[in-house]
């Protein structure tokens, strides 16, 4: 671990911090802090956050993540671990997570993404993601 990580990008911490987090969701605090990780998309931390805020579909991440979203662009990539394959487009991650969450309010987003010729590495993955919710309800 380098001196300056904290062991944001340690697997074994990660999962176990993240899901410590989330089971213990009886206040705010709680969510303050995994909001906190979920907008620090360069560590492991922050993308296993938001994988798993999607996974239980936490509606509480949708700010974070939503917010976080549009500052990613190409060379932001996944670090890899048992749940994620290294070197995948980190928007991948975000965009699932939304959808998740709330597939509906993901619907405009989604179109917004293959509408914008700068995000053409995300166009398949994104009609994928539309299809699977059905891109016209």
């Amino acid at each position: 671990m380098a001196t300056g990580d904290l062991g944001l990008n340690d697997w074994d911490p990660v999962r176990g911090y993240v899901h410590g987090i989330l089971h213990q969701n009886h206040d705010d605090w709680h969510y303050e802090r995994i909001s906190f990780y979920v907008r620090k998309p360069g560590t492991l931390i922050g993308q296993y956050a938001v994988q798993v805020l999607g996974q239980i579909g936490d509606k509480r991440g949708w700010p974070a993540i939503s917010e976080t979203l549009p500052q990613l662009g190409p060379n932001d990539r996944t670090i890899g671990c048992e749940f994620m394959e290294p070197g995948r487009p980190l928007e991948e991650i975000y965009l699932r997570a939304l959808v998740a969450i709330d597939a509906d309010a993901a619907r405009s987003i989604l179109r917004c993404y293959l509408d914008d010729p700068s995000k053409a590495y995300l166009h398949d993955y994104v009609a994928n993601l539309l299809a699977g919710i059905g891109a016209e309800q």
